[in-house]
């Protein structure tokens, strides 16, 4: 079995672009993956986005940590099931190889 990478993302107001990121995740070629988004209480529409996806590999996270980030990730890293893990910010997207050419 392929190991399976836990993608943490960690957002706050920024729904256009966390689609866009999302959207590149599910674009890998690589398709062991869950996707974390560790969400800081937004309020743009994010999380009933997010409650509107209907995707097992995708596991919704809230907080309220007044930006500070680490915690977010951290929060992720607990709540990942994964063999290995991968920051990717919101406002980021990745290639559709970037897991495989990591693995």
């Amino acid at each position: 079995m392929k190991n399976l990478v836990s993608v943490i993302i960690p957002t706050f107001n920024r729904l256009n672009k966390l689609i866009k990121a999302i959207d590149s995740v599910k674009k890998q070629t690589y398709k062991n993956y869950e996707i974390i988004v560790v969400d800081n209480s937004s309020v743009d529409g994010t999380v009933e986005y997010l409650n509107k996806l209907n995707d097992d590999k995708i596991v919704k996270i809230n907080i309220h940590n007044n930006g500070n980030i680490a915690k977010s990730r951290n929060l992720g890293i607990n709540n990942s099931k994964g063999d290995i893990l991968a920051f990717l910010d919101s406002d980021d997207l990745w290639f559709p190889n970037k897991l495989s050419s990591c693995i």
